[in-house]
């Protein structure tokens, strides 16, 4: 009987200290409400030695702003072993830099200012696994450009400066845009039609397009009204057959489609003063709400993970959150400063997302560094520690 007693206590402390730990390693701002909400948890952060590293494989590369372009341009860092090496000098503009489909191409861009004080892009291609750069369009206006499931790049010009090179009608808008497909297998560039009609509404509405990046009958749109008649809203927009669908009418300008193209991530104005996630689905046509916050959040740079889990984003307060796609809860991570724009970049197995930042309390605010944060527990892992370097836009490569 003895035995039984002491074993019975052992069970009871055993249980109180997992129940403990569980409670100690989460504190949520508040309590769950009556109708199931998911938490609200800001994670009591604790950056990892640099003694004492979390292990982390693969290959990021990343942005660095230097005291002169012979320090400044793209770097690689080999996560294992923390080296990292200046892969293009120059200065250059990370903040658009998107991987290939396939990994196998990064593209980023640089501008410069002509004679008349315009301001001029170019995009570059880093080749990532022989390391060489290449050019393919020259100095003009660029207005954007996304990789093809192809692999080719698409990349649209508005050479309003240089209508004589390319023999352009500067009066007629349409002709004033030239669409390219460019392969940087062949190097062989080819021309496409455009639609301006997706870019500037005949109804006094500008709206920009994202397209989804597997399926190219997809487009998601968004729209702003230029007389302030109505509230900026998004769309998808079935190009096969043209049909438009609302899915948010009063829109705060945060999306992202799912890795795989099936999917949109975005936050709309739920109720008054608060803003929740959505799914739309494209399958189904449906649309779920994933969150049901007790605070205002701005849902700003969402970031899908690529085994559609988890996403993170910035707030406005300078802190980054994340969450968990299933429950909706959302974490958040403090004592840093994210800014706002930068990117955040996911590893291959979606267990944790790279990021620029500043920590509170260093003497350079100016100065950004890089960590990662694991999920779900919100461990940070600093990589770098140069106050001489602005880093930002860090890529884990897939």
């Amino acid at each position: 009987m003895k035995k039984i007693v002491i074993l019975y206590i052992h069970i009871l402390c055993l249980i109180s200290l997992i129940v403990g730990a569980c409670r100690g390693h989460f504190s949520t701002d508040k309590e769950k409400s009556d109708n199931n909400m998911p938490p609200i948890s800001p994670i009591a952060t604790q950056e990892s030695s640099s003694h004492q590293p979390r292990p982390y494989m693969g290959t990021v590369y990343y942005f660095v702003r230097g005291d002169s372009p012979s320090t400044s341009g793209v770097w690689r860092m080999n996560l294992a072993n923390r080296q990292k090496v200046q892969v293009h000098e120059g200065w250059f503009s990370g903040v658009d830099a998107e991987l290939s489909l396939d990994g196998r191409w990064l593209a980023y861009m640089s501008g410069k200012t002509d004679e008349q004080g315009k301001s001029l892009e170019t995009l570059w291609l880093l080749n990532l696994t022989t390391g060489e750069v290449s050019q393919p369009t020259p100095y003009m206006p660029l207005v954007g450009w996304r990789w093809l499931p192809n692999g080719q790049l698409n990349y649209t010009l508005f050479p309003e400066y240089t209508q004589d090179e390319l023999g352009l009608n500067p009066p007629d808008y349409g002709a004033n845009i030239k669409n390219f497909y460019y392969d940087p297998v062949t190097n062989v560039r080819i021309e496409v039609p455009y639609s301006p009609p997706y870019l500037q509404d005949p109804e006094g509405e500008v709206c920009d397009i994202d397209p989804s990046p597997i399926d190219l009958t997809l487009v998601a749109r968004t729209c702003l009204s230029i007389s302030g008649e109505r509230d900026q809203y998004l769309e998808i927009i079935h190009l096969n057959d043209d049909r438009h669908i609302m899915i948010a009418a009063r829109f705060n300008g945060s999306s992202v489609w799912a890795p795989d193209g099936q999917a949109l991530l975005f936050s709309n104005d739920d109720r008054a003063q608060s803003r929740e996630l959505f799914i739309w689905e494209s399958p189904t046509g449906d649309t779920r709400q994933i969150t049901h916050t007790t605070e205002a959040y701005s849902f700003f740079d969402l970031t899908w993970s690529l085994d559609e889990k988890w996403a993170a984003f910035h707030e406005q307060d300078g802190r980054v959150c994340f969450v968990d796609l299933a429950t909706g809860e959302i974490n958040c991570v403090s004592g840093y400063r994210f800014p706002i724009g930068y990117k955040m970049s996911w590893s291959p197995d979606s267990r944790a997302f790279i990021i620029a930042a500043v920590k509170e309390g260093e003497p350079d605010p100016e100065g950004n560094d890089m960590y990662i944060i694991s999920v779900p527990d919100g461990d940070v892992t600093r990589l770098t520690e140069d106050p001489s370097q602005f880093e930002y836009n860090p890529i884990w490569v897939r």
